[in-house]
């Protein structure tokens, strides 16, 4: 185990136990997650990956955001829930000089 994820401080037992199941769950999730990394814009292997029912619901079109939220939370065995942003532009990558331009003129039609 990385000695970056053990505490300095002494911890009473039943602390540490919780502790240490937590970071089970976090490591496992971690884990997920860079198996989800290349498929995350790939959005028929990302449904597959929490299963076939997530997946079926997602081909026909009924999964909600609500559902796709649940599924994941049952599959990393945590809490996941969706952030809701009033603007659409939070989801722009500035990551090649085609987005880089497409920020600048949304930041220009704000003023």
């Amino acid at each position: 185990m990385p000695r970056a994820l053990t505490s300095a401080l002494p911890m009473p037992k039943c602390q540490a136990a919780i502790s240490s199941r937590w970071r089970v769950r976090a490591l496992a999730a971690l884990d997920f997650w860079h198996y989800l990394e290349p498929v995350r814009k790939k959005p028929w292997r990302l449904a597959r990956a929490f299963g076939l029912v997530p997946l079926i619901r997602f081909a026909t079109r009924t999964l909600t955001l609500e559902e796709a939220f649940a599924s994941a939370s049952r599959r990393l065995k945590l809490s996941v829930r969706p952030i809701l942003l009033p603007f659409p532009e939070a989801a722009i990558d500035v990551d090649k000089p085609a987005d880089k331009e497409l920020a600048e003129k949304v930041l220009a039609e704000r003023r």
